[in-house]
């Protein structure tokens, strides 16, 4: 019980500087005319050949230390941290990336898609995932209002987390899993990714 509080309780405080970074986020990134923060990494997966950068996250509104990913295909962004910036996977259809922790413990899986192949939409996704998360659940959120839902849960020794938005057209799915026994290298990271997760699109 004490472990589900303090898991709630950091959840709480990280989205304390949320309504700030958007915002920034507003002033730096308009619809119109995308401005690209500078280039702090660059990735590459040499099987497949392809590339991609990642830039400074503090540039557009993020934590200090963070980059930004930005997905030109389904116009998604997301905050990632030093601890997963390891390249697992760069598919060829600019669908979105798979990282991973240096030591492979923890995963973090960004991709987008089309709505109209999500059935059931908003609503049949989330139960979807409800389903498979079962019973070990530790967070819910399902606002249509806002267009998205997000779960926290623990399965077979694994601590998951996942947001999933739908806006307009497009899909943005965020999924972020570590070893519950890496509880402390990975938790906060988990939390501040999926936190950061709701800027919207561009």
């Amino acid at each position: 019980m004490r472990k589900k509080s303090m898991h709630s309780f950091s959840f709480l405080v990280v989205l304390v500087a949320l309504a700030f970074c958007s915002a920034v986020w507003a002033a730096l990134f308009p619809a119109t005319a995308l401005a690209r923060p500078e280039v702090v990494l660059t990735l590459h997966d040499a099987e497949r050949g392809t590339s991609l950068h990642l830039y400074d996250g503090k540039e557009a509104g993020g934590p200090q230390g963070s980059l930004v990913y930005l997905n030109d295909r389904y116009h998604f962004f997301a905050y990632v941290f030093p601890e997963t910036t390891t390249l697992v996977m760069l598919p060829e259809n600019d669908d979105g990336i798979i990282l991973s922790s240096k030591d492979g413990k923890a995963r973090l899986r960004l991709s987008g898609g089309l709505a109209e192949f999500v059935p059931g939409g908003l609503q049949g996704s989330f139960d979807q995932a409800l389903g498979e998360a079962g019973q070990e659940l530790v967070h819910k959120i399902y606002d249509p209002a806002k267009g998205y839902w997000e779960l926290h849960w623990k399965k077979a020794g694994i601590m998951h987390g996942r947001k999933f938005f739908i806006r307009g057209e497009n899909t943005a799915d965020c999924e972020f899993t570590y070893p519950l026994s890496a509880e402390k290298e990975y938790g906060e990271t988990l939390l501040l990714t999926l936190s950061l997760f709701n800027r919207g699109f561009y």
